[in-house]
């Protein structure tokens, strides 16, 4: 719900989103405590990217200005959404697929794959997300398709040094799940997608 909040409301969780630990202290009276906490953010905007909430939406007509898209859309700062990991949209489902019978994945096979990909990050010795910037080439190493789609996806999205790492650690992710050793152009193509917000709100 962050396009709801006052401008720049949302900026005071920059540092514990920036850092990978964070040490949090509160004083009771005179003693004081410290602990150590991994901090994990979770932004709704409600799907919409604009005040009336029909920006984008091919069924209803949006009755913004582009003035008021941007006013709305300027309340997430920039540096923070380049802090997101994972950003998507999540459209209305037609009547059809809402009455459907549609064969997915169900979330126990999903959870298999998930505990799968996690033991394999814990033989590397750290989960993605706290892979630090220095591991990211390693651990990350692309081949030749995956740097000509990593190259586009920078240029046309305006991507920062932050969001490209990151970016890297989705894809790495994606490989994961995918019980692949190597991070594809697949996989990297997958992870850009996660950046909807950045590929078409925000730049």
């Amino acid at each position: 719900m962050a396009p709801h909040l006052q401008a720049g409301a949302s900026d005071p969780t920059l540092a514990p989103v920036a850092q990978t630990a964070k040490k949090s202290g509160w004083a009771v009276l005179i003693p004081t405590s410290t602990r150590h906490s991994r901090v994990i953010l979770i932004c709704s905007c409600y799907l919409h990217a604009c005040k009336c909430g029909f920006y984008g939406d091919s069924t209803h007509e949006c009755r913004c200005t582009p003035g008021q898209i941007q006013h709305y859309l300027g309340k997430i700062s920039g540096p923070l959404l380049d802090r997101i990991d994972i950003h998507v949209e999540i459209p209305s489902v037609p009547f059809k697929e809402l009455r459907g019978n549609p064969t997915t994945e169900s979330s126990a096979e999903i959870r298999v794959r998930v505990e799968q990909a996690r033991t394999v990050q814990r033989a590397r010795g750290f989960y993605n997300s706290r892979m630090l910037a220095r591991d990211v080439r390693k651990v990350c190493a692309l081949d030749d398709a995956g740097e000509r789609t990593l190259e586009m996806a920078v240029r046309r999205m305006g991507l920062s040094a932050r969001a490209h790492d990151r970016v890297l650690k989705v894809a790495r992710t994606v490989a994961d799940l995918d019980q692949s050793p190597t991070v594809t152009a697949k996989h990297l193509a997958e992870a850009v997608q996660y950046r909807s917000l950045d590929r078409n709100y925000w730049t």
